[in-house]
């Protein structure tokens, strides 16, 4: 019963703080920002299943951070096979733009610079940022998901 009790204080804890809106007209929350800290990776998905524990380590170090000029970083890491430390591997720049909203939940359209990174469009709340693609297999189509938490 104590279990119960918890787990339905946590969703209704989580759901006043996740689900806020603006009562100004406005249709973005003014709490909901892409700026102003480093989003790191926190959980992945294959096909809607929680596949964060087959990241490694260094993986989950990926980060995104983003200006008020439109411009982001993404930095990349992976474990260094002599040293076995996480070691950057990757850093691509690019432009984010406001794309809409789903709801009063905003999304962004993010373009790397390198051009051959595809645009992702990713969706904003308060402490997470998140994005999802699809990938054509020689067995079906496969969805990935990412999320990030504002740190």
């Amino acid at each position: 019963m104590k279990n119960l009790f918890l787990i339905t204080l946590i969703t209704a804890i989580s759901l006043t703080t996740t689900n806020c809106s603006s009562d100004d007209g406005d249709s973005r929350p003014d709490n909901l920002s892409i700026t102003g800290g480093v989003w790191k990776l926190s959980t992945f998905s294959i096909d809607g299943k929680d596949s964060t524990s087959t990241l490694g380590a260094c993986e989950l170090l990926e980060t995104y951070s983003f200006t008020e000029d439109g411009k982001f970083v993404n930095k990349y890491y992976e474990k260094d096979a002599t040293s076995g430390d996480c070691k950057l591997v990757s850093t691509l720049n690019g432009k984010w733009v406001t794309d809409g909203t789903a709801g009063t939940t905003p999304r962004f359209k993010l373009t790397f610079d390198d051009g051959t990174t595809p645009s992702i469009t990713c969706i904003v709340g308060i402490s997470y940022l998140t994005y999802a693609y699809d990938v054509d297999t020689s067995t079906g189509k496969s969805s990935y998901s990412y999320s990030f938490q504002k740190q």
